[in-house]
């Protein structure tokens, strides 16, 4: 718990706003909740100046005794939180999506490597022995472009570098092996898949290319990729330890299941719990169960997690707008994509507090950089390399996380999109967002953390200092603007 006396207080403020124009086409309309359509800042940035915090003071429980407080109830036992981002290998953009690295210090990366199994001229063969696999594998992974192993070497050493974690994630199982209907893995073929994984780790490794974990399908509660049900998907985990084990195969940790939506977690990990011979290394979830004013329903995950004693991965997340779906527009045009509106970025800074808030140690932003092959705009960098609304709000958040601070636990889990306070015993990090179109008061009872502050005032990104010292035990009001997020970092 925070404890020390004195303390600067610096905000890192990212406060965006907007203004309505008028909507008259559909697509228009959907978006009328995300900003200003017309006229979109882009990058956010050049915008934001001339909104700021409109009050920020220090008042006694006397004055705040009918106002609602927000209060903690102490710190969990979790540190060592990691932030992270999806990246692909190959892309010619890489050289600036390394500098996310630095920019965010981001420790940990997600994603594939290899060709696209379902286009190659042949197909995997069908119960083999691991050495047949190994042969497939190695004669066929640069088989649709010459250039997927160097590709591979090259973001692995650049990652090296840095120091990262790598999040390995094989999309989908070659479709000879899934049903034409639900694209479900077939019962029949789960040894054969969990021997393909092997091989391909096996080669990664046998050309230099290390792993730290590995997700073995992605979002098996769908049939975009491949639909793995929950009992399947455990027998899938056991077979590929036996497989591993069976060829002496250095095996990544296993991270799943990797579910599209947080609120279906349960099923597959009381899947997991029925098969002795499944074991999960880290729970891993993506995130885009969330709508609009909705909490991420978690909980029983978090719980589970926490009672196996193993970590809580977030291994995609953004902000799913209303509701899940993709963004039906091309990421060249930001005026035509909540992605490019400033509210979309602090959505996203929102998301990030309440994982964190509900127990996940390590999150991952889908993703780097918009891709020209797919037309979609999730990235924080446009196809160009500019800066979009999702950086500008999370690089206020992510650098300032701090590997020994622990999370100070709220009281009243209806802040946890809201608010999000963690620390050591000599630094700390106060984080607010407010995603409604009304400006929010907060009052925040830091009076059992017993520190005085002296702090630093600013407006994102123009940041105008103002000293001064806030009483011991104070309770700190906050009004803050609509569609926008505040971080306050305690040295």
């Amino acid at each position: 718990m925070l404890s020390m006396k004195s303390l600067q207080l610096l905000f890192i403020i990212s406060l965006i706003s907007f203004s309505k124009s008028s909507l008259s086409s559909p697509w228009e309309q959907l978006l009328k909740d995300f900003g200003q359509i017309n006229q979109v800042s882009y990058p956010c940035v050049e915008s934001a100046a001339s909104t700021t915090v409109e009050a920020l003071q220090c008042v006694s429980a006397t004055e705040a005794a009918t106002q609602e407080r927000v209060q903690f109830a102490g710190q969990s036992s979790l540190k060592g939180i990691t932030t992270g981002v999806h990246l692909w290998a190959g892309d010619p953009s890489q050289d600036q999506v390394m500098a996310l690295f630095d920019e965010l210090k981001l420790s940990s990366a997600r994603m594939t490597m290899g060709p696209n199994w379902d286009q190659l001229k042949v197909s995997p063969p069908t119960d083999v022995s691991g050495e047949m696999m190994d042969k497939f594998i190695r004669e066929n992974f640069n088989a649709d472009y010459p250039h997927r192993m160097s590709s591979a070497q090259s973001l692995n050493e650049a990652l090296n570098r840095k120091g990262v974690k790598k999040n390995f994630v094989q999309f989908r199982a070659p479709k000879i092996w899934r049903s034409s209907w639900g694209n479900a893995l077939k019962k029949e073929h789960v040894d054969d898949y969990a021997r393909f994984l092997t091989s391909l780790v096996k080669h990664l490794s046998d050309n230099g290319v290390t792993l730290d974990t590995i997700e073995l399908s992605n979002e098996p509660d769908g049939s975009w990729d491949t639909s793995i049900p929950p009992e399947r998907y455990a027998e899938l985990v056991a077979r590929v330890r036996e497989e591993f084990a069976q060829r002496g195969v250095k095996m990544p940790l296993i991270a799943g299941p990797g579910v599209a939506m947080m609120k279906k977690g349960k099923a597959w990990l009381e899947a997991i719990d029925k098969n002795p011979k499944a074991k999960l290394d880290i729970v891993s979830l993506h995130a885009w169960d969330q709508k609009l004013g909705d909490e991420l329903d978690a909980q029983w995950v978090s719980d589970w997690a926490k009672k196996k004693k193993l970590p809580l991965q977030i291994s995609e997340f953004a902000d799913a707008k209303k509701g899940h779906g993709t963004l039906p527009d091309d990421s060249n045009n930001p005026k035509k994509s909540v992605a490019f509106t400033s509210a979309y970025g602090v959505r996203t800074y929102s998301n990030a507090l309440s994982m964190l808030n509900q127990g996940a140690s390590e999150v991952l932003f889908w993703e780097a950089n918009d891709q020209a092959w797919n037309h979609m705009s999730w990235g924080m960098l446009d196809a160009e390399g500019k800066s979009k609304p999702a950086l500008e709000a999370l690089r206020t958040l992510f650098p300032h996380i701090k590997e020994s601070y622990r999370l100070h636990q709220l009281k009243n889990s209806k802040h946890q999109n809201d608010i999000m306070l963690m620390g050591d015993d000599s630094q700390g990090l106060l984080s607010l967002a407010n995603t409604s179109a009304q400006a929010k008061e907060y009052f925040i009872d830091l009076s059992g953390l017993n520190f005085r502050f002296g702090y630093s005032l600013g407006s994102y990104p123009m940041v105008r200092p103002m000293n001064g010292n806030l009483q011991e035990g104070c309770i700190l009001k906050i009004t803050i603007p609509a569609h926008s997020n505040l971080s306050l970092q305690l040295n």
